[in-house]
């Protein structure tokens, strides 16, 4: 009887611990289950990830940079030319967008953007600056006339995570961009197009110059 009793208590407490077993690894299983992941606690992540600008955490998409049109990235600065006709422009119009990836306000000081066809620079042009708080965004928070020739007037200011659009009109062939008043009326380009820019910036109390001539 003593023997049986012993048995049984054996058999009791190896059963207890198999439950235990079984019990534990169960948990374990659900736990890293894909389809439980959402149970526990969020992961949380921080920093720049590629392809996201820094700055747009505004929930918006963030800006598919055209890598063809860039011609400057350096220290988290990005600066893209777009020719007339390129990128829904008419024939009479440049742009430049800059995008500020960086963690430091940069400060442009002097801009110019001269239009050649053949060599022979287009007259009759007229400039605007345009400000967005983020990279993706179109809500316009600065609108200023940098003018027909070389700007140096106020300081303009990119903060970190914005962009910026520097845009020009020119007298293509002689013919006023103010007299055409859709893409058919303008003239059309004939010749070896280029561009000279010049642009002039303080960041961190460093100044950066680029002069550079690009063709299409």
């Amino acid at each position: 009887m003593h023997d049986e009793k012993g048995f049984a208590v054996i058999f009791v407490v190896i059963g207890a611990v198999l439950l235990v077993i079984a019990l534990v690894i169960g948990g374990n299983f659900i736990s890293k289950s894909p389809n439980n992941q959402g149970t526990g606690q969020p992961t949380t992540s921080s920093g720049n990830f590629q392809g996201q600008p820094h700055g747009n955490e505004g929930g918006s998409s963030p800006k598919t940079y055209n890598q063809n049109a860039v011609f400057y990235n350096e220290g988290g600065i990005i600066i893209e030319h777009n020719f007339p006709s390129e990128n829904n422009l008419s024939s009479e119009e440049s742009e430049m967008y800059v995008y500020n990836e960086s963690d430091l306000e940069i400060v442009f000081t002097k801009t110019s953007m001269d239009y050649l066809i053949d060599g022979v620079a287009q007259g009759g042009k007229s400039g605007t600056w345009e400000l967005f708080p983020t990279a993706s965004s179109w809500e316009k928070i600065q609108y200023t006339n940098i003018g027909e020739q070389n700007y140096d007037g106020a300081p303009l200011v990119v903060e970190p995570g914005q962009k910026a659009k520097i845009h020009y009109h020119y007298d293509v062939g002689g013919v006023n961009h103010e007299s055409s008043s859709n893409h058919e009326t303008q003239p059309s380009i004939e010749g070896g197009q280029s561009v000279s820019i010049l642009l002039v910036f303080t960041r961190d109390n460093e100044t950066k110059t680029i002069e550079q001539t690009l063709e299409k």
